[in-house]
C-alpha cells in the first residue's frame, strides 16, 4: 500500500485526527470529519492503515503495518481508497493484498496500474449464461459433480480431508490450459502455507498462478483485505479477456477475522457472535464472480471458496450462509477419508446447480448413467452385507461399481484429461478391464494419460472418437469402428501375443 508521508497527506487534505483509543490493531480516531470507508490513512510515526467504519463520535481505523501507535498520535487522511497494484508482472508471484511481493527470492513485481479493492458488483446485463465446462482433472468431480466456467462452488469438509489437494489439482489442470489461477490464503499458519506455495511454485505452468496470501501473525486489517484483493486481481485479467479461477482458503477464517474486528468495534453480535452483516459481506464478494459478456464472446471468473466443518456438521452458520450464496458444494467426508477413499468426496451429498448444463451430450449421459450405477451399487452392497445370496446380475453390478470407484481413486499428481475420462469409463463399462486389479487399473490410466499427452496420433484418435459421439451407446458403436486403430495402444500386451 503506497501512500505519501503524513505531512504531505495533511497538506493535501487538511483533515487531521488524533488516536483516542487503541485495541489490538484497531484505532479509535477523533477527527477525520471527511473520512470514507476503505480510505487510506497515515500516522505521524509512519504507520499506515485504512478506515473500517465511521461512528457518531469517532472513526475506527485498522492498521496494516507492524508499526504500533500510541494515544494522541496524529492521523491524516489520504483522500485515496485502498488499492492493489495490477499488471502482467503479478503472474507467478506471491504477493500481499496490496500487490507487493513477499517472496524474498522474487521481490520485484512490475505493475502498470492499480484498482480499489471494494468495487461494485456487475449487473445482470453484464452477465452471460454459464455454458462452458471447467475440467479440473479430478475424475470424480468432472464426471459426477461437473463445474462450469463462471460457477461458484463451495469446497466444504473437515480439516485434512483433501480439500487443498483438490483445489491444487484444479489450479494445476487449469493453469496448464492457459487459465489464470489465483490462490488466496487467508490468515494461514506459516508451515502449511509454505507447503502449498512450494507445490504451486514448482509446477511447470507456475507463471499462470498468482498467490495472494496473509499469515496468521499479520494484522486483522491486512487479513480482512485478502479475498477482496484476489477478486480485484481476477477482475483485472477478466477485463483483458482471460478466464480466471479464484480459490479462497478459506472464508470460514475470513468470517472469524471479521467477527473479531466487529467485536473489538463493539458492534452488536448476532448468531455465534458473528456480525449481522456477515452474509452481505461474503455474498457481495462472491457476486463479483460469474460469466460475463466481453466483446462478441464471454469471459469468466470461476470461484472455489473453501470452508471447514467441525465434527462433520455442515449446518453451521457460516457454512449454510456460503451454501446459500454459491452454485453448489463439494463435500469432503471424514468417514470416507478414514476408510481410505481418495479423494474423500461424498458425491451423493455434493451438489452442482449449473455444471451439468455445460457438459457435452456424451458426458451428460455418462453422468446420468454413473449416478444410477453407483446408487444401485451402494444399495446392493448394503443388501449383500446381511449375507443374502446374490445372482450373477447383481454380482456384475457390484464388480462394475468397484471398478468405477477404483477409477475414481486418484492421488498424487495424476490429472485426467476430459476425453481420457470418457474412454476409460467406456473400457470399464464394456468390461474390457474386468481382469485388472486396482493397481493395474490406476497404472493403465496413467499410461493412457502419458500416451494422450505425448502421442499426437493417439490424442487425435481419442478426441475424434469423443467429438463424433452424441451419447454413450453412440460412443460404444463408434468405439468398435476405432478399435482396430486403438487396440495396439489400449491393449499392448494382447496385441503382442
Amino acid at each position: 500500500m503506497e501512500t505519501n508521508s503524513f505531512e504531505a497527506n495533511l497538506k493535501h487534505t487538511k483533515d487531521e485526527g488524533f488516536v483516542e483509543k487503541i485495541i489490538d490493531s484497531l484505532l479509535y480516531v477523533n477527527g477525520l470529519h471527511s473520512a470514507r470507508v476503505f480510505e487510506e490513512i497515515v500516522l505521524e510515526n509512519g504507520a499506515k492503515g485504512y478506515v473500517f467504519s465511521i461512528d457518531r463520535d469517532h472513526v475506527v481505523c485498522l492498521l496494516t503495518s507492524h508499526i504500533s501507535a500510541t494515544k494522541g498520535t496524529r492521523v491524516s487522511r489520504s483522500n485515496k481508497l485502498v488499492e492493489v497494484s495490477l499488471g502482467e508482472g503479478l503472474k507467478g508471484k506471491v504477493v500481499n493484498p496490496f500487490g507487493i511481493s513477499i517472496d524474498k527470492n522474487n521481490p520485484t513485481v512490475n505493475c502498470t496500474e492499480s484498482r480499489i479493492l471494494d468495487s461494485d458488483v456487475p449487473t445482470i446485463k453484464d452477465r452471460a449464461i454459464i455454458d462452458e465446462n471447467l475440467n479440473t482433472g479430478v475424475t470424480v468431480v468432472d464426471m459426477m459433480i461437473p463445474l462450469g466456467k463462471g460457477q461458484r462452488e463451495l469446497i466444504i469438509g473437515e480439516r485434512n480431508t483433501g480439500k487443498n489437494w483438490f483445489v491444487n489439482s484444479a489450479i494445476k489442470s487449469l493453469s496448464k490450459n492457459g487459465m489464470i489461477c489465483i490462490y488466496c490464503g487467508i490468515s494461514k499458519k506459516k508451515a502449511p502455507l509454505e507447503g502449498i506455495l512450494k507445490d504451486l511454485g514448482e509446477y511447470e505452468f507456475a507463471n499462470n498462478i498468482i498467490s495472494v496470501v496473509t499469515y496468521a501473525n499479520d494484522s486483522l486489517g491486512v487479513s480482512y483485505l485478502a479475498p477482496y484483493s484476489a477478486m480485484t486481481i481476477a477482475e483485472y485479467f477478466k477485463d483483458k479477456g482471460q478466464d480466471v479461477l479464484v480459490v479462497f482458503d478459506d472464508l470460514g477464517t475470513h468470517a472469524k477475522v471479521y467477527r473479531e474486528i466487529s467485536l473489538l468495534c463493539k458492534r452488536f453480535p448476532g448468531r455465534n457472535s458473528y456480525p449481522s452483516d456477515i452474509f452481505f459481506t461474503h455474498s457481495k464478494l462472491l457476486e463479483r464472480a460469474g460469466n460475463f459478456k466481453h466483446k462478441s464472446t464471454s469471459v469468466s471468473i470461476t470461484c472455489l471458496p473453501m470452508v471447514e466443518t467441525i465434527g462433520g456438521d455442515i449446518s453451521g452458520y457460516v457454512q449454510t450462509n456460503l451454501m446459500s450464496m454459491t452454485d453448489g458444494h463439494i463435500y469432503f467426508d471424514i468417514d470416507l477419508f478414514n476408510q481410505g477413499v481418495r479423494p474423500a468426496i461424498n458425491y451423493f451429498l455434493s451438489v452442482t446447480r449449473v455444471g451439468r448444463q455445460t457438459q457435452s451430450p456424451i458426458k451428460y449421459k455418462i453422468n446420468r448413467e454413473l449416478s444410477n450405477i453407483l446408487s444401485l451399487y451402494e444399495k446392493t452392497k448394503a443388501f449383500v452385507h446381511f449375507g443374502a445370496e446374490i445372482s450373477e446380475g447383481v454380482r456384475l453390478n457390484l464388480r462394475l461399481g468397484e471398478r468405477l470407484l477404483q477409477f475414481f481413486d486418484q492421488t498424487g499428481e495424476v490429472l485426467v484429461p476430459n476425453n481420457i475420462q470418457i474412454l476409460v469409463f467406456t473400457l470399464i463399462w464394456s468390461q474390457k478391464w474386468d481382469r485388472y486389479t486396482k493397481d493395474e487399473v490406476q497404472n493403465e490410466v496413467k499410461r493412457l494419460i502419458y500416451l494422450y499427452e505425448n502421442d499426437s496420433n493417439f490424442m487425435k484418435l481419442v478426441d475424434e472418437l469423443a467429438s463424433v459421439s452424441t451419447d454413450l451407446n453412440n460412443f460404444l458403436e463408434n468405439y468398435s469402428k476405432y478399435e482396430t486403430k486403438l487396440k495396439e495402444k489400449l491393449f499392448p500386451k494382447q496385441t503382442k501375443k
